[in-house]
């Protein structure tokens, strides 16, 4: 069915900003819609790589329709920055009944409350319960599932149905790396 397909239109990663000795970084990612942890699963996906702690061929296999197992960055830093209505101006905009729906007037606005109320109370949570820094210690645990390879806890025994390869699995996982992680809008610099 063409109405399960998402599409990301584009995605922009700003330049990190130290706030308080913790590193952020802000990830835009534009689509038309997105699936239930969809973009939080792309960022973990993207941090596991990035961090090497994925197998090399995981970050493609997640592409495919076989079954893989991604893991989910932590939800705190995730916001939905804007509301585009590009199909609904196009199409009803200028119809003379209908007025355009666009936020450009009230953008200095806007900046200032996300400043205030909302990546205020982001950077305190952070700064209060490590978010980040908690859900990186476990992705260093992530065991990146493929195909029918169900953890124990999902299956309710102690022999999962593997058919794959797990024994290359568990060999081909690079190495630990100490590189920077990124988050939904932020980034806790491992160190801190």
């Amino acid at each position: 069915d063409p109405s399960c397909f998402r599409y990301i239109r584009s995605i922009t990663v700003s330049d990190p900003v130290v706030v308080e000795d913790i590193e952020y970084i802000r990830i835009f990612l534009h689509g038309d819609s997105f699936i239930y942890h969809q973009i939080r699963k792309i960022v973990g996906m993207t941090i596991a790589v990035m961090r090497n702690v994925a197998p090399s061929d995981h970050l493609e296999k997640s592409f495919q329709k076989e079954r893989c197992d991604v893991p989910l960055a932590p939800g705190l830093g995730l916001v939905l920055d804007e509301v585009k209505m590009t199909r609904y101006n196009k199409k009803f905009g200028k119809d003379g009944m209908h007025t355009p729906l666009e936020w450009e007037a009230y953008e200095e606005k806007v900046q200032d409350f996300k400043l205030k109320h909302i990546l205020g109370v982001i950077h305190r949570k952070e700064k209060a319960e490590s978010t980040m820094f908690q859900w990186l210690q476990t992705l260093k645990k992530h065991k990146f599932y493929t195909g029918d390879v169900l953890p124990d806890i999902l299956t309710g025994d102690s022999k999962s149905k593997d058919t794959t390869n797990s024994s290359k699995e568990e060999s081909s996982k690079p190495a630990e790396s100490s590189e920077s992680a990124a988050s939904l809008n932020l980034i806790e610099n491992s160190s801190g």
